[in-house]
């Protein structure tokens, strides 16, 4: 059974740091790129984000008995569970991969490419929010 109260509080988490990549990514380019703190600001909320959300449907796969090697292979069982739809399954796969990438090629990936993820895709986290929260609430009715 899903523990709504976990999933709660990383939902909660990941807001929170959600909502300070927003202010990341509000600045211009350059700006950016000229202050390290906002570098590594953005990298290691990014980062947290992206494992928030792996540990989120690393969660509710577990929670449901299906054993995963891989976080590409949860996003795969969430898929297969109705919990994502087919048109999100790519983006959460390119998620984990930029995951991936910051914790495991952190010396090849460019902060440019920190910063296009932060300004163009932020709005992936509010989708994968939705799916998991209704989610949520269906196991939730089924209980009552």
């Amino acid at each position: 059974m899903v523990d709504a109260a976990k999933i709660a509080e990383l939902v909660a988490f990941l807001r929170d740091y959600q909502n300070t990549l927003r202010s990341v990514g509000d600045q211009s380019l350059d700006r950016y790129m000229a202050d390290r703190d906002s570098i590594d600001l953005g990298r290691f909320r990014l980062h947290m984000c992206l494992q928030a959300s792996i540990d989120i449907a690393e969660h509710i796969v577990a929670s449901e008995g299906i054993a995963v090697k891989s976080a590409q292979d949860a996003v795969s069982a969430l898929n297969r569970l109705g919990v994502i739809p087919d048109d999100f399954v790519d983006t959460l796969s390119d998620m984990v991969g930029m995951r991936n990438r910051l914790v495991h090629g952190y010396l090849r990936i460019r902060d440019q490419q920190v910063y296009g993820v932060i300004k163009n895709y932020l709005g992936d986290f509010d989708r994968f929010i939705e799916y998991i929260l209704a989610y949520v609430n269906r196991q939730n009715q089924l209980l009552e």
